[in-house]
């Protein structure tokens, strides 16, 4: 046992080792219990949460939100929108300078060839001046779902259609400065039917990966694009290769 209190228990076992990440939750005399791997894929440790249920309600009816008390535009731009909010916090606090970042939703593929190879792209990254190895990603247009831009962008950026979509998660590029959402998709059995139709300031190199060398890239660092990584540890975590 490495900590107690009135409401959590933080355990530390000695388990056989099951393989894989995984996390476990069951319910036992009302303590809600939460079992997670630790960190090494061949470590025998796992460590247990047990948390109250009292602690959770508790932490639910407290009232978390901030109320917007007056926002002004800096600047409207089409791919980008900067406002700054006055804000009151919930203890009665007013924070005077809030910048928030309007952005539209943006989506990516995961495309997967009929012949199992993954399509990946390579451009320039102004903001960092590097030369990033992605995966297919774009911006949503006004009246577009996530699917059909999530589409149109795999076709425009890299000739590729068709195949099995399915979304594989949403996530909040950062929640604490900007509004938007991002789309992760999965697409089995595309295939290239036409060039690229890139927009005036795209200029990226399409190539070919199979699943083991785009998982090398991963465990080695050389995936740097945040909202890239996440959904395709997702895949890798859920689909074999």
């Amino acid at each position: 046992m490495t900590a107690t209190d009135s409401n959590c228990i933080f355990l530390l076992l000695n388990m056989p080792p099951l393989g894989g990440l995984f996390i476990l939750y069951m319910s036992v005399n009302s303590l809600d219990v939460f079992v997670c791997k630790v960190l090494n894929e061949k470590s025998r440790k796992f460590c247990i949460f047990v948390i109250s249920k009292t602690f959770i309600e508790k932490m639910a009816k407290r009232n978390l939100k901030w109320k917007t008390l007056k926002s002004d535009y800096l600047f409207k731009r089409p791919w980008l929108t900067a406002r700054r909010d006055i804000v009151e916090l919930p203890d009665g606090r007013i924070y005077d300078e809030y910048y928030v970042l309007e952005y539209p939703d943006w989506v990516n593929v995961i495309a997967i060839t009929q012949d199992g190879k993954m399509v990946m792209e390579r451009q320039y990254r102004h903001a960092r001046q590097t030369i990033s190895t992605e995966i297919c990603a774009g911006v949503m247009e006004k009246g577009e779902d996530p699917l059909t831009a999530a589409q149109r962008e795999l076709q425009e950026e890299t000739g590729y259609v068709g195949g099995d979509w399915k979304e594989l998660l949403t996530l909040s590029p950062n929640s604490s400065a900007m509004t938007n959402q991002c789309h992760c998709f999965v697409a089995y059995g595309v295939e290239k039917t036409s060039n690229q139709h890139l927009d005036t300031m795209e200029d990226l190199e399409v190539f070919l990966a199979t699943p083991k060398e785009v998982y090398q890239l991963l465990l080695s660092g050389k995936l740097e694009q945040a909202l890239m990584v996440a959904p395709l540890w997702r895949f890798f975590a859920e689909f074999q290769f």
